[in-house]
């Protein structure tokens, strides 16, 4: 009897197989399509201004403007703060300047910077930004008439950024013109005869992988500049109104500074081509 049972379990495993192998009628199956829809337009509200050299959004102070998607984000002052006259002329630091980090109250300091946000939706989109003194420096006093003729803001250093792609910023973008071992000069409106200095050019890109389109591009004026020593998280951050050497006011003798507060206008144009 024990032998019967055991001959009969293995023929039920035999037939449970076998009827696994038989072929069922082939299933029927049938289609329909539905949509997906995006559209994208160009941003009418300003980007956040994001630190050099990061994704993270800070606060700063500054004027900024846009043509078809391309955003002008942050141009800075130059501050060259107060100085001792000297017989000889001279070179004078500027100040960096301040920043917030979003929502916070601290504020840090930075070296200057200049930031173009390209929301053009297009590859290939061709956008530069240019900078000029309106005038010289000069006595702001009320009915002051002093001039500062010849000094002029020179710019030794830079180092390019772009947010998402930072190890390829140098094909999508080109920053200012500066001779080895020298400067670039501001110039001044009508007086110099050299025009706008151009401080941040798109190489418009015909790859979207040197493309500027959808990411923020920035030029700050400082040697090596190293996001992680400005901030909250910088040990030995400078302190606010702290100065830098790699921008300078210079100021020759034949300028006679006095003891007066000198002032100027500068004009930041950016210009995207169609």
């Amino acid at each position: 009897m024990k032998n019967l049972m055991k001959y009969s379990g293995v023929s039920a495993v035999l037939l449970a197989s076998l009827l696994a192998a038989v072929p069922l009628a082939n299933a029927e199956e049938k289609s329909v399509k539905t949509d997906g829809k995006a559209t994208f337009t160009t941003p009418t509200d300003f980007e956040d201004v994001i630190k050099p050299g990061t994704n993270d959004p800070i606060d700063i102070e500054g004027p900024q403007t846009q043509i078809g998607g391309v955003q002008l984000l942050h141009v800075p002052n130059f501050d060259f703060g107060s100085n001792p006259l000297k017989p000889q002329g001279g070179e004078f630091d500027v100040k960096h300047e301040t920043y917030k980090e979003k929502g916070q109250a601290t504020e840090y300091a930075i070296p200057l910077f200049i930031e173009v946000g390209d929301f053009s939706g297009k590859v290939g989109t061709e956008w530069n930004v240019k900078v000029e003194q309106d005038t010289v420096f000069k006595d702001s006093a009320v009915g002051g008439t002093h001039t500062l003729d010849k000094a002029r803001i020179q710019v030794f250093n830079q180092k390019l950024h772009n947010n998402l792609n930072d190890a390829n910023v140098a094909n999508m973008i080109t920053g200012i013109n500066i001779p080895a071992s020298s400067y670039a000069k501001v110039p001044v409106n009508v007086a110099d005869s050299d025009g706008p200095l151009e401080v941040m050019k798109s190489k418009a890109a015909a790859t979207v992988t040197d493309s500027t389109n959808g990411t923020i591009s920035s030029v700050v004026l400082k040697e090596n500049y190293n996001e992680a020593d400005y901030g909250s998280a910088a040990a030995g951050a400078p302190a606010v109104g702290s100065k830098y050497s790699d921008v300078k006011l210079n100021v020759p003798a034949i300028d006679k500074a006095q003891t007066l507060n000198y002032a100027t206008k500068l004009t930041w144009t950016l210009t995207v081509e169609p």
